[in-house]
């Protein structure tokens, strides 16, 4: 699934991935950074109508190592393109790597018909 970001607008109203109505009063009372004039990002849906999560820009700057020197809406974009890379394949554990030998003995142990 995408995701997206926004800056959040405090006039702006979503809706919570349930259907709960989310006014900008209630989001406020709920999540009190907004409120702080530090510039805040709405993880959001593609519609941009989902309240889909939030977090300081400056995290998220942080989290992806997005280079200060773009501006807000640059490192949004930036931040929005890096989030939706795909994922790495996972390294093999201890217990595939031995799963896989195991399964491998047994293979050579088969009689040669």
């Amino acid at each position: 699934m995408k995701r997206y970001f926004e800056s959040y607008d405090d006039t702006k109203t979503y809706y919570s991935p349930v259907g709960e109505l989310y006014t900008p009063e209630i989001i406020g009372m709920n999540y009190v950074i907004v409120n702080s004039g530090l510039p805040v990002l709405i993880e959001t849906d593609k519609s941009h109508n989902i309240f889909g999560g939030y977090g300081l820009l400056a995290q998220y700057r942080d989290t992806y190592d997005i280079d200060d020197a773009l501006t807000d809406e640059e490192a949004i974009i930036e931040i929005e393109r890096v989030a939706n890379l795909p994922q790495p394949d996972p390294e093999p554990t201890a217990e595939d790597r031995m799963a896989a030998a195991l399964e491998f003995q047994n293979v050579l142990a088969l009689p040669i018909e």
